[in-house]
């Protein structure tokens, strides 16, 4: 009986191994494929577990920003982990408004939030990014050479959190892409704002570190870094470029838009 019984135990145990394999197999098929988490498996979820952090971030790899907000905000938790998150969320509505000078308060309101988690935890890495992501946000809306104290805010801070961090492909994307950026006036003016630590040097490799760690899998990366080679009359890295980006899953919420610009500058070369 006692044999009978501990067959039958162990015959359920491979079953429910195999479905275990099996799910994790969907869910690795759904980010690698698709990039993004089916929004009935986030809020299924979110629905089974009373941590808000852990919801929040499935509600976020589906791209429901405002239900992700919503959990954060209903936790009630004012902790750096929480706050950061919070922030996140609000960049990835305002990423969405149609006129972007429109989220300018919402970028804002993400920065000061930001802010908070790093006065909270200033060696969490993902917070002092968020800090950088709002500063630029708010930056580009308000002109970097009007905003420069907000560009600088926003290289600090992803400086800090590439230096906490060396897995995170984001903060070294924001950092080429700020030289990139600042790059686009002459010296004079550069150094008049307060923005002469700019260089035209460091831009491919702080895009390529980008991409090392993001093992690629980066499409607005590709799609700068394509645009800096352009400049650098170097077409045939822009091209190579251009086209590994079309063979990427969209991850970020805002790919779609990305890979048709991909797809415009591609045609032009």
């Amino acid at each position: 009986m006692n044999k009978r019984l501990g067959r039958v135990a162990l015959l359920a145990l491979l079953v429910a191994m195999v479905a275990m394999t099996s799910l994790a197999q969907d869910m690795q098929g759904e980010y690698t494929l698709q990039g993004r988490l089916d929004p009935d498996k986030a809020r299924e979820i979110a629905a089974s577990t009373d941590d808000p952090i852990v919801a929040a971030d499935a509600l976020d790899d589906a791209w429901l920003n405002e239900e992700a907000l919503a959990v954060l905000e209903a936790s009630g938790r004012t902790d750096a982990d929480v706050l950061w998150r919070m922030s996140r969320s609000r960049v990835n509505i305002g990423e969405n408004f149609e006129d972007e000078n429109d989220a300018e308060e919402l970028y804002v309101t993400a920065m000061a939030e930001a802010e908070k988690a790093v006065e909270l935890d200033p060696k969490n890495a993902d917070a002092q990014l968020q800090v950088a992501v709002c500063a630029g946000r708010v930056a580009l809306v308000k002109g970097i050479f009007k905003a420069s104290g907000l560009a600088k805010k926003t290289y600090y801070h992803a400086h800090l959190a590439k230096t906490l961090s060396d897995s995170i492909p984001v903060a070294y994307y924001i950092l080429g892409s700020a030289h990139m950026k600042i790059m686009e006036k002459p010296g004079l003016i550069r150094s008049a704002a307060g923005l002469g630590f700019a260089d035209d040097d460091s831009i491919a490799p702080y895009f390529e570190k980008a991409l090392e760690i993001s093992h690629g899998n980066m499409i607005q990366c590709h799609l700068e870094y394509a645009r800096h080679m352009i400049e650098e009359k170097d077409k045939a890295k822009a091209k190579e470029l251009l086209t590994s980006a079309l063979e990427l899953p969209l991850r970020d919420e805002q790919d779609t838009k990305y890979r048709k610009e991909v797809e415009e500058l591609l045609s032009t070369l």
